[in-house]
């Protein structure tokens, strides 16, 4: 969705495809987590390798150990291009 190969991402921290004037989303997201709380169809702006901007809509899960310490997230991002082309097309016009 971004652009980047494995070797380039892989290992690289999540800011590589966060604009800069955005990490606060990613600090929110963070936050929620780290609550336990789910994040559920959160939409973003990302960056993809090339400098586009791909709008995206994203849902977090805690990830959560046997003992019920947080060791983790789950994070499934898809990008919501068309849908925001259709909505503004329906959108009315005056």
């Amino acid at each position: 969705m971004f652009g980047y190969r494995e070797a380039a991402a892989i290992g690289k921290h999540i800011s590589l495809i966060i604009p800069p004037e955005r990490l606060e989303e990613e600090t929110f997201v963070i936050s929620q987590i780290k609550e336990g709380k789910k994040v559920d169809h959160f939409e973003m702006v990302r960056l993809t390798q090339f400098g586009t901007l791909v709008p995206i809509s994203v849902t977090v899960s805690p990830v959560i150990a046997a003992d019920g310490k947080i060791i983790g997230a789950s994070k499934i991002a898809r990008n919501i291009s068309e849908q925001i082309l259709l909505q503004q097309e329906k959108a009315p016009f005056f």
